[in-house]
């Protein structure tokens, strides 16, 4: 008895079809997932950059705006300032103290507030 040969195969199986489909639709997924979770940090990442260059330009025009309102003061005006005087403290040591720091004059503020000078223009 001569066993029969099987002929050459020519084309895969069905079933070897939807295995190659079912791997390719996992790595697929598997890709989709990771570049959707790339661009949702992307775009968090983007709205971060934003909100804090926003933030910066409105602290720049706060500062621009009470940089216009308040003049300058030459320290060479204020000669007292530049001294300072020696008080003893309680326990007999010789303490140098500072006058506090004087700002421009008119401003004025707490944690919560700044009040400006109106500015007057004289021609």
């Amino acid at each position: 008895m001569l066993a029969k040969r099987r002929p050459m195969r020519s084309a895969f199986s069905l079933m070897e079809m939807m295995l190659a489909l079912a791997i390719a639709m996992v790595l697929l997924l598997a890709l989709y997932l990771t570049l959707n979770t790339q661009i949702v940090h992307l775009r968090a990442g983007r709205d971060v950059v934003a909100e804090g260059a926003l933030a910066r330009n409105l602290l720049m025009l706060i500062a621009a705006d009470i940089r216009g309102q308040i003049a300058t003061r030459d320290p060479r005006s204020l000669p007292e300032l530049g001294t300072s005087t020696t008080q003893t403290d309680p326990m007999n040591m010789p303490a140098t103290t500072e006058p506090p720091p004087v700002f421009n004059l008119g401003v004025f503020g707490d944690d919560k507030s700044l009040v400006l000078p109106a500015r007057i223009i004289k021609h």
